[in-house]
């Protein structure tokens, strides 16, 4: 099965849309999958550091 991808329409449009986000929701959304990906303890860590990337910047977390 094969899914379309709707256009995101003009760069106005989007910016616009945009705005309408709740942060709250976002910040919540973003909780509940990384309490989701963590939850079994099934991943790997660098020296008992959790290494992830943001905005493709390297950042290292400690695992608690």
């Amino acid at each position: 099965m094969q899914h379309e991808i709707a256009p995101l329409g003009s760069a106005p449009g989007y910016l616009k849309a945009r705005e309408k986000l709740n942060p709250e929701a976002l910040l919540c959304l973003a909780q509940h999958h990384a309490a989701n990906v963590y939850a079994d303890g099934d991943y790997e860590t660098y020296k008992g550091m959790l290494v992830v990337a943001f905005d493709g910047k390297p950042t290292i977390h400690k695992v608690r």
